[in-house]
């Protein structure tokens, strides 16, 4: 402010005020949910007069830490620098940008062989990684075979999911290269009865009833083909 002299009858108060500074090119950056709703501003300074030392300081906020598109930006630069206070600064309006979601990966990943069940479910072990503090964030562990039936080093693929209140804020990684065995089922003959002999120096066995199949899984089609011969174990 400037003050001339009371006597003076042309005597008035002049008042300087700050020059109006505003951001150009004003935006804000996506970025990876991170727990914060802290943002990054970009732009370039217009307005300063000649050489003066102003300095803008870019900072913001979004208006959730959670992750979306197009979420509201507030900027809240700053002045600094030697001839700040020669001026104000304009805020840029309008600003959104996205938090995209953090992938999360699934440590020590490995798949248990098992014996044939009629499906292709598998089981898979492993451990969450890459939680943000205290997130409520679950791993839903599931896999499938490539098929049902069994062989050796087939391949297994992560089906596993996410859940839990902060969930929505990941993305998850499925594991890759995961093998494992499907061995035979072994099945049971049913429904027949061995008889009692005398002894007769051979093994033969004489057995009664109609002989089926117990332990084939589902609707597979599995039948006893050709004469079963029967014996004991020892003739004696």
């Amino acid at each position: 402010d400037v003050v001339y002299n009371a006597a003076d009858p042309v005597s008035h108060i002049l008042i300087v005020n700050p020059k109006a500074l505003t951001i150009v090119s004003a935006s804000a950056s996506n970025k990876i949910y991170d727990a914060t709703n802290t943002a990054t501003i970009n732009g370039t300074l217009s307005g300063v007069i000649n050489s003066d030392a102003v300095v803008l300081v870019k900072s913001g906020t979004f208006s959730t830490s959670n992750a979306g598109n197009n979420i509201a930006v507030t900027p809240s630069c700053s002045l600094t620098g030697l001839k700040a206070s020669n001026y104000s600064l304009t805020q840029p309006s309008g600003l959104t940008a996205n938090i995209t979601p953090k992938y999360l990966s699934i440590t020590s990943a490995s798949v248990s062989n098992k014996v044939y069940d009629g499906n292709n479910t598998a089981t898979i072990t492993g451990t969450l990684n890459g939680v943000i503090g205290s997130d409520n964030v679950v791993l839903n562990l599931s896999a499938a075979f490539s098929d049902k039936n069994i062989g050796n080093s087939k391949v297994v693929t992560s089906t596993s999911t996410l859940s839990g209140t902060s969930s929505s804020n990941y993305a998850l990684s499925q594991p890759t290269g995961l093998t494992a065995n499907i061995t035979k089922a072994d099945l049971n003959l049913t429904n027949i009865t061995a008889s009692n002999k005398v002894y007769d120096r051979t093994t033969t066995a004489t057995v009664s009833g109609t002989p089926s199949l117990s332990g084939v899984k589902g609707t597979d089609d599995v039948n006893i083909a050709g004469t079963a011969v029967y014996s004991f174990a020892s003739s004696s």
